[in-house]
């Protein structure tokens, strides 16, 4: 029924806890698609450690996540395909909850659920504080939430196979925010997307070689390829204000991503405080918004 798929890049230390959390599901009906990018650790090693015919590994050069999650949806024998980045893991019952949630909104291309930040054996919750609790249905206005909680994350979606492919898969230009502008794609081109708030999987922050902690080309950003949605901005009011907050956010980001991952992310202890990238993570997103209403209150009260 699903086909989870692992892009995995030198994860030796976090990739058999990544797929026990899989083999665990309550939902048993699945293959795990490793998808071996390059790797030059002892990564392949373990995941060969696992005697279990339902995981296939799947070995390639070096191309990136974008090229690597794109290989494992060609790889897929399902239509839908769960991705799971190979330092998180999942709750036992997210595939069953999951299924359930697609079984009652069938007509959608991405499905999501909410999830936790886990450091320093701590979880951080992430639900959306704008939802009800366990809020289970389709997300009819989506671009306006998202100006606060972008909602959906790589090792917390499922899409369907078919309909990725249909519109091109992950742009393999991209290696910042290549999640993003895929989710936001299915988005524009489907029926609205489906969000479950319950957390059902975890966000590593310890896992060592974390893509978030490694110097990135900012010209692979998603933020330089976003003109590919003129088109959407002309017709959508409401998307072309999100994009014009996520300029915004981008742009705030660009000048603190490296003292945000190298420094101010450390607490007294020298550990990482997830609490903290979560809360920054919230404020420049709001902010945009919150200027964007102000300036509009000081227009009005100039004018009156």
């Amino acid at each position: 029924m699903f086909s989870v798929v692992i892009p995995l890049y030198n994860k030796e230390l976090s990739i058999i806890n990544t797929i026990q959390s899989v083999l665990d599901q309550t939902f048993q009906n699945f293959e795990i698609v490793v998808v071996n990018d390059g790797s030059t650790d002892r990564s392949v090693e373990m995941v060969e450690q696992f005697n279990d015919p339902r995981i296939r590994i799947i070995n390639k050069s070096n191309g990136g996540v974008s090229s690597a999650r794109n290989r494992g949806i060609q790889e897929a024998k399902y239509e839908l395909v769960a991705f799971l980045d190979a330092d998180d893991f999942w709750e036992p019952e997210y595939l069953y909850e999951m299924i359930k949630l697609i079984k009652e909104f069938p007509q959608a291309a991405i499905w999501g659920c909410s999830y936790d930040f886990y450091s320093n054996d701590n979880y951080h919750n992430n639900n959306n504080i704008e939802l009800d609790p366990f809020y289970r249905k389709e997300i009819l206005n989506y671009f306006e939430m998202a100006k606060t909680d972008m909602l959906f994350w790589s090792s917390a979606v499922i899409i369907n196979k078919s309909k990725a492919i249909k519109i091109g898969g992950f742009d393999e230009r991209i290696s910042i925010g290549e999640d993003l502008d895929m989710w936001l794609r299915l988005i524009l081109n489907y029926p609205p997307p489906v969000y479950y708030n319950k957390i059902l999987t975890h966000y590593n922050l310890d896992a060592p070689n974390r893509a978030m902690n490694r110097k990135h080309n900012y010209s692979n950003s998603f933020l330089f390829y976003i003109d590919k949605f003129k088109h959407w901005r002309k017709l959508n009011n409401d998307f072309a204000e999100f994009i014009n907050l996520y300029l915004c956010f981008s742009f705030i980001d660009l000048f603190t991503y490296y003292d945000t991952n190298k420094k101010i992310i450390k607490n007294h202890k020298n550990k990482i405080d997830s609490k903290y990238i979560s809360l920054k993570w919230k404020i420049y997103l709001k902010l945009p918004y919150l200027l964007k209403k102000i300036l509009a209150h000081l227009h009005v009260k100039k004018r009156q």
